[in-house]
Order: structure tokens, then C-alpha cells, then sequence
């Protein structure tokens, strides 16, 4: 997958582990070129050795400084899709990442949040052999992150 030009989906993906350190350094020389001169979160960006994964995810997300927290887990979302259609994660891995997502960047009140809680759910039961099963679930999973993954494809915002 290309490094987006968006800093938030950047930023997700990092978070996520489908983009490097030597990906995010590459979009940062790229904006750098860009610019006359470097200030704020950008410039913070240009030394990445002396900060941790979670300091760049957050300097990512500054250089917009408008990313909502469902925003950010809508994008979340899309990555999750790409990464399993992609078999780079198995569905446990995809599950574990959307839980992780509904915990981290959805509150009670987002629709994402009640979905997120259904797949859990759904895996769980059909891990146990209780209810369902997994095509099942990969099936719901894949139509409920598909609009997500659209989104990564579309224009810088």
C-alpha cells in the first residue's frame, strides 16, 4: 500500500504497523520539500530517532490539527480491511485489532462502537463453537469495514 498523503491515515497505519519508521521519514523529506520553511509538528518530525511510536503517531496527527478520535478509528477501520484482504493479519488479528480500535478511538455513543462489539462477540462465539462461524464472521467483518477502506483511497483532506 502507498504511503498516503494524509498525515492521519499515515499515522493510523503506523500505529497499526503497516507503515515503517523509513516510511514515515520518507513522507516527511517528501512535505519538507514541499515547504520553505519548517515549523510546528513538521520540524518535530524531521528527528524521529529520539521519539517513541506513539510521539510520532501524535506529531502525525497535530500536523492537521483537526482529527477527531472517530475519525482516526474510521481510518483505523480501513486499515484493518487492507490488512486482511491483503493476508497480512488472520481474522483472529483483525478482530484483536478492531476491539483494540473500538477501545482506543470510539465511544459508547458512535455506531462504530456497537459494531466493533458485535464482531468481538461474533468471533468469541463462534471460537466456542457456540454460535456461528467464522466465514460467518469474516463475512460480516469484510462488509462492515469495506466503506472504511474506501475511504483510504480517497482524496487528502
Amino acid at each position: 500500500m502507498a504511503i498516503p498523503n494524509n498525515p492521519i491515515a499515515l499515522a493510523v497505519g503506523f500505529e497499526m504497523k503497516l507503515y515503517s519508521r523509513a516510511d514515515v521519514s520518507t513522507w516527511v523529506d517528501n512535505q519538507v520539500a514541499r515547504v520553505d520553511v519548517v515549523v510546528g509538528p513538521l520540524l518535530e518530525l524531521t528527528t524521529l530517532r529520539d521519539k517513541d511510536d506513539g510521539d510520532i503517531a501524535k506529531l502525525l496527527c497535530a500536523m492537521t490539527g483537526r482529527a477527531g478520535e472517530a475519525e482516526v478509528g474510521q481510518l483505523g477501520l480501513g486499515i484493518v480491511h487492507h490488512l486482511f484482504v491483503t493476508k497480512r493479519v488472520s481474522l483472529l488479528a483483525a478482530v484483536d485489532r478492531i476491539r483494540w480500535l473500538r477501545m482506543k478511538h470510539f465511544s459508547n455513543d458512535d455506531a462504530e462502537y456497537t459494531e466493533c462489539l458485535v464482531l468481538d462477540d461474533a468471533y468469541d462465539l463462534a471460537a466456542d463453537g457456540s454460535y456461528g462461524t467464522f466465514a460467518d464472521v469474516e463475512r460480516d467483518m469484510l462488509a462492515f469495514l469495506e466503506p472504511y477502506a474506501a475511504r483510504l483511497d480517497g482524496p487528502e483532506r
